[in-house]
């Protein structure tokens, strides 16, 4: 994406989570919007998405979770999903994996499937309700054939969420941590 501009410039992932953790409004997310609504390639990966309601498992997740069948959300996303482009960012609020010491995992794969967003905003508002408070920005790397689900971004619950859902065993690599006030930022 070309540079966001409101009175800031985001011009890179971690200068996009710095932004969020230091924002508690809704301008990262209309900018976010905006930009992606614009985008050829945006709009061809979500023309590849099934329809919510065809994806039952995957709505189920989407609109009930922590309840859902989690063997058929795999075999949906195995199905319907697509791989994503290397150097593709996502973002995750929620604790960071950490070592019986409490240091960050430098590797691990989570062998559940995986919500990310394409806002760091969103990121850093679920990453508020957890202590520590952790934000993780998530890149494709190449030769990943994980395969992701990117709902809809208008008329569903939870739109303005941006979700992209990963499947499972998505396998990370820690390339760096970065402090900002309360949060703790995790490139992987």
């Amino acid at each position: 994406l070309p540079a966001v501009e409101k009175g800031f410039v985001i011009n890179d992932p971690l200068n996009h989570a710095h932004h969020a953790v230091n924002r508690h409004d809704n301008l990262l997310p209309s900018l976010i919007e905006a930009r992606l609504s614009a985008l050829p390639s945006f709009k061809k990966v979500r023309a590849k998405m099934p329809r919510l309601c065809d994806i039952r498992a995957i709505y189920e997740y989407r609109n009930s979770y922590p309840h859902y069948d989690a063997a058929n959300v795999d075999a949906e996303l195995a199905t319907y999903g697509q791989p994503l482009h290397p150097g593709q960012v996502l973002f995750h609020g929620g604790q960071y994996p950490r070592d019986n010491t409490g240091r960050p995992l430098t590797e691990f794969t989570r062998p559940e499937v995986f919500s990310t967003s394409l806002c760091a905003q969103v990121a850093a508002t679920h990453s508020s309700y957890h202590t520590p408070k952790d934000v993780w920005i998530v890149r494709i790397a190449s030769g990943s054939t994980i395969k992701a689900i990117v709902f809809k971004h208008k008329g569903q619950l939870l739109s303005h969420e941006r979700e992209v859902l990963l499947a499972k065993n998505v396998q990370f690599t820690l390339r760096g941590t970065h402090s900002d006030g309360q949060y703790t930022l995790y490139e992987v």
